[in-house]
């Protein structure tokens, strides 16, 4: 899971989500990214990139995976290119907001 946002407090079900990886740490990874990231934040700053995309989630593309995403038009249409430029196709991704 790579998840994004703008500051620390609109990460929602942190605490949650790190028992997640805690429990089960072969079947479940989550990477925190956040533009406004406080002092000493360790985890990802900016936008979600194709790097990051490669780093922290499959790859490469596999057929039996799919990628979704939510969030505002924006984030879509950014990870829509990012996706496509790293070699995913639509049939691997969707996107809700």
């Amino acid at each position: 899971l790579l998840y994004a946002a703008e500051e620390e407090a609109d990460l929602a079900y942190l605490s949650f989500l790190e028992n997640l990886h805690e429990k089960y740490p072969k079947i479940f990874r989550f990477y925190p990214v956040l533009n406004k990231p406080p002092l000493g934040w360790t985890d990802g700053v900016g936008f979600v990139t194709a790097n990051m995309i490669k780093e922290k989630l499959f790859y490469p593309p596999k057929n039996d995976q799919l990628i979704v995403m939510c969030g505002p038009p924006i984030f879509e249409k950014i990870m829509t290119e990012n996706l496509q430029r790293i070699g995913f196709t639509p049939d691997l991704y969707y996107g809700y907001n």
